[in-house]
């Protein structure tokens, strides 16, 4: 328990402790992104760990912080767009990078793979899905290959 006059040294309202937090949150989440992305792994692992990391991530945040916080401040709803906005910059600078080496196919928009990155955790929700896997692990695990390498054998 903290005291009211200790809380008000650090933060003026609620609102300014959430902001704190969510800016502590991204910025730990840049960070891992930031080392995934320059680690030395292919860049399909690579991306595998980013997707995880997001996973991992928006299951830290949780929907009722979220919910309660988030979406009940205008205020704070503005200050995780613009972080949001941040991030997916610098995800699709370091994507174009790949796709400029040879790592990425040249032939798709980096667009639609970051669109579809950010909405394969909706897939990762859905009972329907969910109920094909003995555990979330070989589902997630699925989800990613089949995401990267779709459903043709690689040729031999």
């Amino acid at each position: 328990m903290v005291s009211k006059m200790t809380f008000y040294k650090y933060f003026n309202n609620k609102t300014d402790l959430v902001k704190y937090i969510v800016n502590d949150l991204m910025d730990r989440a840049v960070d891992l992104y930031k080392n995934i992305i320059q680690s030395d792994l292919p860049f399909s692992e690579k991306a595998a760990e980013i997707f995880k990391m997001k996973i991992s991530q928006s299951e830290l945040w949780g929907e009722e912080f979220v919910k309660d916080f988030i979406h009940a401040d205008p205020e704070l709803e503005v200050v995780v767009q613009k972080r949001m906005a941040e991030i997916s910059r610098l995800v699709y600078e370091d994507f174009r990078i790949a796709q400029d080496r040879g790592e990425i196919r040249k032939d798709i928009k980096l667009e639609l793979i970051l669109y579809l990155m950010n909405h394969l955790r909706e897939l990762i929700q859905d009972q329907g899905i969910i109920q094909l896997y003995p555990n979330h692990i070989e589902m997630i695990r699925e989800l990613i290959t089949f995401f990267f390498y779709g459903i043709v054998e690689p040729s031999k």
